[in-house]
């Protein structure tokens, strides 16, 4: 298990709803799933919001965001759970747990 670290995240919008992810799997933008450019297809990351405590476990199902700035794209029900939907944009607590 990998040590926790701040990032930068943020989230598909609903329009992706539907559309083939990297990994062939169909968007459910109500899954906890994400996109990372390097970690394998299945790892699971456990996200915690620094500042409401809230805490999920997503799974990378697809390659992104191409960004310097932002290392995930979180799917809407992963960010809305997080309370971050508002912000567009959030700083988050990384910890790759494996697959």
């Amino acid at each position: 298990m990998g040590e926790p670290h701040l990032v930068w995240c943020t989230y598909y919008g609903k329009s992706w709803h539907g559309r083939r992810t990297a990994s062939g799997e169909r968007h459910n933008m109500n899954d906890y799933v994400c996109a990372h450019l390097f970690l394998p297809f299945g790892t699971r990351i456990k996200l915690r919001n620094p500042k409401n405590g809230k805490e999920i476990i997503v799974k990378v199902n697809d390659r992104g965001p191409h960004s310097k700035k932002n290392k995930l794209d979180l799917s809407y029900g992963a960010a809305r759970d997080l309370g971050f939907i508002r912000a567009g944009v959030f700083q988050l607590e990384m910890t790759v747990l494996g697959d």
